[in-house]
């Protein structure tokens, strides 16, 4: 670890095994230097990594752990360490932070008599179907919490190593967050490699439905991802849809470029296209202009969902609305998706706007509903 003390550069030598996370001493943080928020809000990292293993990431692969068992860190140190701190506000940067152990998090403060309020990420996964766990989150101090919900098809997040994410559960449970008062930003992946086109389309509808109950959303391209299992399993051409076409030797470049998809009809051109439709969507969002002028790393939770409501709507009547996206944008995403839907379901349709592909992607949700419904009367 290098790390800077006032003036003074400090190297902490490697150690010959990993640190137990529970000798760790309360960080000491340079003042000096100020955050992007009116207060400050220490970054805690209370686990070595992340004990899943979805595909396309290696956000942990930083650890010495690292796909291995984490170190963790009691609940009792981290109230202790908050405390120590004497702040309100934290971000848990753990790549995973659970249901239970934020619960045991929220009385080990309470315990000790200090109270504070974090944003963290957990997994979008059935447990947030009670409502009174989602109670439980905000009532022990969760107050924002990024979800990765990365795919409306099931066989991608089963290929992805993902498997309790259910997409039919993530409307209820976004709302459940929504009620409770957590606010939520959720992460979508477009172009995972062997998932049709049609399946990224749907979020077009998804977003429509349930984006009340989202603060901000963050759409990104597919990329191959260095040490991630992904790019461990297209070395080997294991990895359905993808080939790896040359060598990467930029050692600071967390993700592979030199990839092409192989199947499926899928493109750059036409994962861009959709990018360019998601885009458009975070545009009419009913909290993009407030988000935009308030993004989620200076808020962490500061505001409430109320507030950011009431400064939505101010800007949305002095403010005009946000423009579209690039006419020549939107002409090329309304292109790849008419070609696409005709080669995946031979859909033949001519969709002229973004109210056109947005409703053709409300069609195809409902078609996947009536296939549910179907097999569970069977």
């Amino acid at each position: 670890m290098i790390w800077r003390d006032r003036g003074t550069v400090r190297v902490n030598h490697r150690t010959p095994a990993p640190t137990d996370y529970e000798s760790l001493p309360t960080p000491v943080f340079d003042r000096e230097i100020r955050q992007w928020s009116p207060d400050f809000v220490p970054p805690l990292h209370t686990m070595s990594n992340c004990p899943m293993r979805c595909g396309f990431c290696s956000i942990a692969a930083g650890s010495d752990t690292f796909l291995g068992k984490p170190r963790v860190m009691s609940e009792r140190r981290v109230a202790e360490h908050i405390a120590a701190l004497g702040v309100e506000r934290v971000d848990f940067v753990d790549e995973y932070l659970t249901i239970p152990r934020q619960i045991r998090i929220g009385r080990e403060l309470a315990r000790i008599g200090h109270r504070a309020t974090w944003q963290c990420y957990p997994t979008a996964g059935d447990q947030l179907l009670d409502p009174r766990n989602c109670e439980a989150l905000a009532q022990a101090g969760c107050r924002a919490v990024q979800l990765g919900l990365e795919s409306l098809d099931p066989q991608t997040l089963r290929q992805e190593a993902k498997p309790w994410n259910h997409p039919a559960n993530y409307g209820r449970i976004l709302e459940n967050l929504y009620n409770a008062g957590i606010q939520v930003h959720v992460f979508i992946i477009v172009g995972v490699p062997g998932e049709p086109i049609n399946f990224s389309l749907r979020w077009l509808s998804f977003l429509e439905e349930h984006g009340a109950h989202i603060l901000t959303i963050k759409s990104g391209r597919y990329r191959l991802t260095r040490r991630a299992p992904d790019e461990r399993r297209s070395t080997v051409d294991e990895l359905h849809g993808l080939q790896v076409t040359g060598q990467d030797n930029q050692l600071l470049n967390l993700n592979r470029d030199q990839f092409r998809y192989t199947t499926n009809g899928l493109s750059r051109k036409r994962v861009e296209a959709v990018r360019d439709l998601l885009e458009e969507a975070c545009r009419r969002h009913w909290a993009y202009q407030v988000t935009s002028s308030l993004p989620w790393w200076i808020n962490r939770g500061r505001f409430s969902l109320e507030q950011l409501h009431q400064v939505a709507d101010q800007l949305s009547a002095h403010r005009p609305a946000e423009p579209s996206i690039p006419g020549s944008h939107l002409k090329r995403g309304l292109s790849k998706i008419t070609s696409a839907v005709h080669e995946e379901l031979g859909l033949r349709t001519a969709p002229i706007s973004y109210e056109d592909v947005r409703d053709l992607a409300a069609r195809l949700r409902a078609g996947d509903e009536t296939v549910a419904a179907g097999g569970r009367r069977g």
